[in-house]
C-alpha cells in the first residue's frame, strides 16, 4: 500500500480544522438541525388535511394528539397553525447557526491559508521576486484562497445537507410504509 505524502498545504488545512473541532461541531449540529426541521415541515399540513378536512383516523404513530382532537377541529388547527410558525423559527435559527459558523470557519481558513502563502513568499529569494511580478501572487493567494472558502463554506454545507435530507426522507418513507421504500429502491 503506498503512503500518503502529507503536503504543506494539508498540514495547513488540516491542522486549522483540529483546532475547530468544536466549531465544526456545532456547525453539524446546525446542519442536522436545518435537515430534520426540512423534513417535518410538510407533517402539520399532512394532520390538517387527512385528519381534520377529510375526518380521517389518527394511525398509531400520531396517536399522542388525540388529546387536541377531543378539544375539537379548531384547537387542532391552531395547534397545527402554532407548530408551522415553531418550525420555520427553528430552521431560521438553524439556517443562522450553520451559515455563520460555517462562514466563520471558512474565512478563518482563509486568514490561515493567506498567512502561510505570505510568510512563505517572504522567504522565497530576491531572485525569484526579480523574475516574477509581486502583483501576480498576491491575485493568485486572495483569488485561490477565496475559492477554498467558498469550497468550504458552501459547497461541503450544500452537499452535506441534501445527503442527509435524502437519508431523511427514506428514513420517513420505510417507517411510513417499508413495503412502498422497497419499490421506490428498486
Amino acid at each position: 500500500m503506498k503512503k500518503r505524502v502529507r503536503t504543506r498545504f494539508r498540514q495547513v488545512i488540516f491542522g486549522y480544522l483540529r483546532e475547530a473541532k468544536a466549531s465544526l461541531a456545532l456547525a453539524a449540529l446546525g446542519t442536522l438541525g436545518v435537515t430534520l426541521t426540512e423534513l417535518l415541515k410538510p407533517w402539520p399540513i399532512k394532520i390538517i388535511f387527512d385528519y381534520v378536512l377529510l375526518g380521517k383516523t389518527l394511525p398509531g404513530y400520531l396517536s399522542f394528539l388525540g388529546g387536541l382532537f377531543g378539544s375539537g377541529k379548531t384547537t387542532l388547527l391552531v395547534t397545527m397553525a402554532g407548530t408551522m410558525v415553531i418550525i420555520a423559527l427553528l430552521i431560521g435559527a438553524f439556517t443562522y447557526l450553520q451559515v455563520y459558523i460555517t462562514s466563520r470557519i471558512g474565512n478563518e481558513l482563509v486568514y490561515t491559508l493567506r498567512r502561510t502563502l505570505f510568510a512563505h513568499l517572504q522567504r522565497l529569494s530576491l531572485s525569484f521576486h526579480n523574475r516574477t511580478r509581486s502583483g501576480e501572487h498576491m491575485t493568485k493567494i486572495v483569488s485561490d484562497t477565496n475559492t477554498l472558502k467558498d469550497v468550504f463554506a458552501e459547497s461541503a454545507l450544500t452537499a452535506s445537507a441534501n445527503i442527509l435530507t435524502f437519508v431523511g426522507m427514506f428514513a420517513i418513507m420505510f417507517f411510513l410504509d417499508w413495503h412502498m421504500g422497497l419499490v421506490v429502491l428498486a
